[in-house]
């Protein structure tokens, strides 16, 4: 008898891989936008141009691609994560060189069928193109589940960072992209995790502000929105922010102290 799939143990779990996401750089590209008649540089929302890998890292950007269209033939799947590290090196198939997550993915799914579409360094420019070259094609999960967008917040020297509202965009860019491949999924958009050791770090205003267009923008839509820790992720004494801040140094009770409270918190 299959095991009830359970959100709360879902948030739980993917809550103790937050902090593993500092461990990776980020990783992005795209192509500089071409000049108007005044010699202007136009602007591009670039968050929302379909791309491929355009580096490479720790593993074959293209090779993992593939290796989604042929698992999704058979694997017939209920659930979808889409994202990027996070997702990606937790565990489930298409199986990962490292996996950091194994236990907490049995434990969250049980014998659901379950498809990671996760990319390490994934911005959500990247999204767009993997689903128009095959990716979900010929699969009707029951659920979606979208947590993607902390890597628009860092500049390389190959992609500039983004704004919030760049962001917010693109991910309702994704949401319409997996309404058309599957009408009848429910879609879970994941609001962003906070980053860095502490409140005042400057990435966390941005994703604060992110959650909240997310918020406003989904709110009596199909897609349920499931907030962030950012609001109890905060320097204090009783609650220090160091507990769940995205940063691979963190010791293991401080992670897995931090995916407690994020659980009950919210639900």
């Amino acid at each position: 008898m299959k095991s009830k799939f359970n959100c709360a143990k879902w948030s739980l779990a993917i809550g103790m891989m937050i902090a593993l996401v500092g461990r990776f750089p980020v990783r992005a590209a795209e192509s500089p936008a071409t000049n108007d008649s005044s010699g202007q540089q136009a602007y591009t929302n670039n968050a929302i141009v379909p791309v491929t890998w355009l580096e490479r890292d720790s593993y074959n950007w293209d090779e993992r691609h593939q290796q989604v269209l042929e698992v999704q033939k058979t694997l017939d799947p209920e659930i979808v994560l889409i994202g990027d590290s996070i997702t990606h090196f937790w565990a489930g198939p298409p199986i990962s060189n490292q996996q950091h997550g194994p236990k907490a993915w049995a434990d969250t799914f049980g014998d659901h069928r379950v498809l990671n579409l996760g990319f390490g360094w994934d911005r959500t420019q990247n999204v767009p193109w993997r689903l128009d070259h095959g990716e979900m094609d010929g699969t009707h999960p029951k659920k979606v589940v979208i947590n993607i967008g902390t890597n628009n917040f860092s500049r390389t020297r190959h992609a500039r960072d983004n704004t919030p509202a760049e962001v917010a965009e693109a991910i309702e860019e994704i949401i319409e992209r997996v309404q058309k491949k599957s009408p009848a999924s429910q879609i879970i958009v994941m609001g962003v995790f906070p980053r860095g050791f502490d409140a005042e770090n400057p990435y966390r205003a941005k994703i604060t502000a992110l959650n909240a267009l997310l918020a406003r923008q989904l709110a009596g839509r199909r897609s349920l929105f499931s907030r962030s820790p950012t609001s109890f992720c905060r320097r204090t004494e009783r609650f220090p922010a160091t507990s769940c801040s995205m940063a691979f140094t963190q010791p293991k009770p401080a992670m897995k102290s931090g995916a407690r409270r994020w659980s009950r918190q919210e639900f």
